[in-house]
């Protein structure tokens, strides 16, 4: 049976992720595990004030709204139970990711991309580069509704045919359209021809090359922003890979990383093979 893994907070960006969860889970029938990694609270002595909640207090509140969040669930029709972990987030869901083999991880970001959230990463960050199956990333900002205009921004330099395959699959379940969008920019070499790539996508799958897009702007993150947004997407895709150290020293730093700081849009990140 198809499983989703949502780890949640307790804040509006996990009721968010669950809304998300949802929108899937209807059309895939999957499974849903909501996973709390709960970070015991040590209160500060110095700065306690009477009839400040124990940690006993907090831990059953938690427990409380985590059976809360899948008695919501299985009422509206889901199927779907939830998990009580102790330890640092990003650990637990690496290990529920390798226990459970989820097909998708989907979380509520923190932050709303500003300045601090680009310098240090999020929980988010954490996950998609430690999981190894697709992460969907919802944004503070976004309400999601459906995921019927996606756009899948691509390099055209890397093998994404069975991403592509996946994604398409994916927008067939939920009755969607894509667009592939392809943003030249200085900063981001362009090092294979772009034409060999479209044509293979388009033959293997069947594609009119009307559905891509190749756009020019002053940087690859700044173009997939403003195009995702004229085309009124409601989900963004994008394939990432290791990259090497030349890489890491001369192209662009990873446009994946800086849109999951950084997009309004819900965000879908599969991993390329090597």
């Amino acid at each position: 049976m198809k499983s989703y893994l949502v780890p949640v907070d307790f804040s509006s960006n996990a009721q968010r992720a669950l809304s998300a969860a949802r929108i899937l889970a209807k059309t895939t029938g999957a499974h849903l595990y909501v996973l709390h990694a709960h970070q015991p609270y040590i209160p500060d002595i110095a700065l306690g004030a009477p009839g400040m909640p124990l940690p006993e207090d907090f831990e059953e509140a938690f427990r409380n709204d985590l059976q809360q969040y899948v008695d919501d669930l299985t009422a509206a029709g889901f199927s779907a139970e939830g998990i009580w972990e102790q330890g640092i987030v990003a650990d637990v869901v690496k290990g529920k990711i390798e226990a459970l083999k989820p097909e998708l991880v989907i979380i509520g970001r923190t932050g709303t991309g500003g300045f601090v959230d680009r310098l240090f990463g999020t929980a988010a960050s954490d996950i998609v580069k430690i999981s190894k199956v697709p992460v969907l990333v919802i944004p503070p900002q976004a309400h999601p509704e459906n995921f019927r205009e996606i756009v899948y921004a691509t390099q055209l330099e890397h093998e994404e045919r069975h991403v592509i395959g996946k994604v398409l699959e994916l927008s067939r379940q939920l009755s969607g359209r894509i667009t592939f969008l392809k943003i030249n920019s200085l900063t981001q070499p362009n090092i294979q021809e772009d034409n060999q790539f479209i044509h293979e996508i388009t033959a293997e799958f069947g594609l009119p090359e009307s559905e891509f897009m190749i756009e020019d702007a002053g940087s690859v993150i700044g173009g997939i922003e403003q195009y995702a947004k004229e085309l009124n997407a409601d989900l963004l895709v994008v394939a990432t890979r290791s990259r090497g150290i030349l890489e890491q020293l001369f192209v662009d730093p990873s446009v994946t990383a800086k849109l999951i700081v950084r997009t309004s849009i819900p965000l879908l990140v599969y991993h390329l093979e090597e």
